[in-house]
């Protein structure tokens, strides 16, 4: 970590003026400032009022904000969020974060693992430890089901804000919940995978390396719920 400007970020997911899940993120910049103890002192309804100016200053349909936090200031940026190509592909990559608690600026090993998945037309990298532990995407948290049960990591990871709705509305369905280290070798027993992130929010993945899946009932279901309080949303 770059110790002369360390700094953290958030990443949020706009519908025109209605921020998507804004107290998580707020609530994820607090623990990160205060981790590195940077100076943030906005109300939720401060930060709020700040993106909604952004916001309607661009007047995009769907749009992204980039929160930027270091010693000197608080950035916001709003870029036009555009559906493209995408892959429901993922690789693995040897390498995991330094840091798991806070989302913080230097992401030198994240952008490799990234830019190594995009070289490959994958969607994401799977960060993988010394022994053969998936810990996470580099830009998402993943997700499997294996006899029925979803199973995600929940050690050594950056705990999404996408990811903990999936989680609660899991157990709003019933669908039983492992959270448990995953290995290299157990993906060849199971029935579906997807990924989650605050921007691409589900991702259902037809490919790990080489190894096919499909889309099965869990991840659509789950999906399908998700996507049921997005519209509310919009």
């Amino acid at each position: 970590m770059n110790n002369q400007n360390p700094g953290i970020y958030e990443t949020i997911r706009c519908y025109q003026n209605k921020i998507w899940n804004f107290n998580a993120h707020y609530n994820r910049l607090l623990k990160g400032a205060n981790y590195l103890n940077l100076k943030f002192d906005l109300s939720t309804e401060q930060l709020q009022e700040l993106i909604e100016k952004e916001i309607t200053k661009n007047q995009f349909l769907e749009s992204r904000i980039r929160l930027t936090l270091n010693k000197a200031e608080l950035k916001i940026k709003c870029t036009e969020l555009k559906n493209g190509p995408l892959s429901n592909k993922l690789v693995s990559y040897k390498g995991t974060r330094p840091i798991t608690e806070i989302k913080n600026n230097d992401r030198l090993l994240e952008n490799k693992a990234l830019a190594y998945a995009h070289s490959h037309s994958a969607v994401d990298a799977l960060l993988i430890d010394n022994q053969n532990y998936i810990t996470e995407g580099s830009i998402s948290n993943f997700f499997i089901v294996k006899n029925n049960t979803l199973i995600t990591p929940n050690t050594n990871i950056l705990k999404g804000t996408t990811r903990d709705i999936v989680l609660k509305l899991a157990k709003k369905m019933q669908i039983p919940v492992q959270l448990q280290n995953i290995h290299l070798n157990d993906l060849k027993d199971i029935q579906e995978a997807f990924i989650t992130n605050a921007i691409k929010q589900i991702v259902p993945i037809f490919q790990i390396n080489q190894q096919k899946l499909s889309i099965n009932k869990i991840t659509s279901t789950i999906q399908l719920e998700f996507q049921n309080m997005y519209y509310k949303l919009k």
